[in-house]
């Protein structure tokens, strides 16, 4: 996937793209994500009774004739990680449809890693508020938009929420979507095969991506697909390091876990311990990442490892150069989150902690991975069939694992001694 690809992004706002947009703060956007699942929760079912109807009296034509596929809708909301993962399922349909014009509704947030992904032609980003108002003002023109565009195939690739499937009803062609519990939300789609929580995120996207089909895509799908940097990224991103101290090798660190869900973060302090043990016992500098929101968080951890070779960088780059500095990175360690996916992709050495998410699912796989999880009964508690709402106040599942687990795992991996197994440490 080319990174310096122009792609048109289709927005409501011409201030939408991340990059260039002004940071928002992290309480605001967990409450504007908030707003949107609750909106989802209470309104959805009424929405979507309504979809069904508009959807079966006022059906869209399809752009395409016959067998040709023209245009192609993809529906994702939420996570930096979950685009990535979902990454293989958009290489499999642009094989599938090499023609085909391939459309991407997201959430503005998440606009910067869709613009990174040479399948796609054109972004339809989202902005979303604190009031109904707001929100109606925003969604309503999209959909209309949305449906003038005549698309042949909507595939819905949320998990169960009912705005992503009200969507799919206002574009009114064929849809696709995961079935759930939810008999109105499955009504919209045609298509809808089953989500099986055994298989890995990766396969289950696979699923629904050919589900048209009706079978697995072969195992040339199975692997995430690295983003290739430009020139101009390499450059500034290899100059914010310079400016650092940093010209060699380095170990990345990202002692956070997105907004939504502070559960799977492991302390602070134990990040920090773990950074000055790094530090001296590898000699190579130890790289804090973070977004704007997340950096005097970081910083607290920086301070705390009392350490000359241990740096912050969080909120200093852009998502494209963090991307770049995943890539130079000689070993990635840190929780469940968005940058650990894209460090995978990147064919960095992850070393990652799970809790309260499932490390079967989202893990990573294969020998150049460590990934360490508790062997608790209540873990995971977060799913996608609770909206991944987080009922614990005591994460015992990732605060339990200790320093010297992460560390000793990290040193096999830099000594080319990785298993690939999951660590389950004991309490």
């Amino acid at each position: 996937m080319k990174l310096d690809s122009k792609i048109k992004n289709d927005s409501l706002e011409s201030d939408c793209h991340v990059r260039n947009a002004r940071a928002k703060s992290s309480k605001s956007k967990r409450m504007n994500t908030r707003f949107l699942q609750n909106i989802d929760h209470y309104l959805g079912p009424i929405a979507c009774f309504a979809g069904r109807l508009f959807k079966k009296y006022f059906p869209c034509l399809e752009s395409g004739e016959g067998q040709f596929v023209k245009r192609i809708l993809i529906i994702k909301f939420w996570g930096i990680g979950s685009i990535t993962q979902l990454c293989p399922s958009l290489r499999y349909l642009r094989d599938q449809h090499p023609k085909a014009e391939i459309h991407f509704l997201t959430l503005t947030p998440q606009a910067a890693i869709v613009e990174c992904i040479e399948e796609v032609n054109v972004i339809h980003s989202l902005s979303i508020g604190n009031s109904i108002a707001r929100f109606l003002v925003s969604i309503l023109p999209l959909m209309k938009r949305l449906r003038d565009l005549h698309f042949d195939t909507v595939y819905d690739f949320e998990f169960f929420a009912n705005f992503s499937a009200l969507c799919c009803a206002a574009v009114g062609v064929r849809s696709i979507g995961f079935k759930s519990l939810r008999a109105w939300r499955n009504a919209i789609y045609d298509v809808t095969p089953s989500l099986d929580v055994s298989l890995h995120i990766r396969q289950q996207f696979l699923k629904l991506a050919s589900a048209r089909e009706g079978q697995l895509p072969a195992s040339a799908y199975s692997e995430l697909i690295p983003f290739t940097i430009s020139g101009e990224v390499k450059k500034s991103t290899a100059a914010l390091l310079a400016k650092a101290g940093i010209n060699g090798p380095f170990i990345a660190v990202n002692p956070n876990a997105g907004d939504l869900f502070l559960g799977r973060r492991w302390p602070a302090a134990r990040f920090s311990r773990l950074s000055r043990q790094l530090a001296e016992e590898t000699n190579l500098p130890i790289v804090l990442i973070g977004s704007r929101e997340e950096r005097e968080y970081v910083l607290q951890v920086k301070e705390e490892a009392r350490h000359m070779s241990v740096f912050s960088l969080a909120g200093q780059m852009s998502l494209i150069e963090l991307i770049a500095l995943l890539s130079k990175a000689h070993l990635y360690v840190g929780n469940d989150s968005g940058p650990l996916h894209l460090a995978v992709a990147q064919g960095t050495k992850t070393v990652s902690l799970f809790g309260p998410e499932s490390c079967n699912v989202y893990g990573p796989c294969s020998a150049r991975h460590e990934v360490i999880t508790l062997n608790l009964w209540c873990s995971p508690c977060i799913n996608v069939y609770n909206s991944k709402r987080m009922a614990c106040h005591d994460n015992a599942c990732i605060k339990g694992i200790s320093v010297d687990c992460v560390h000793e795992r990290c040193l096999k991996l830099l000594d080319g001694c990785g298993t690939g197994q999951v660590a389950k440490e004991k309490e």
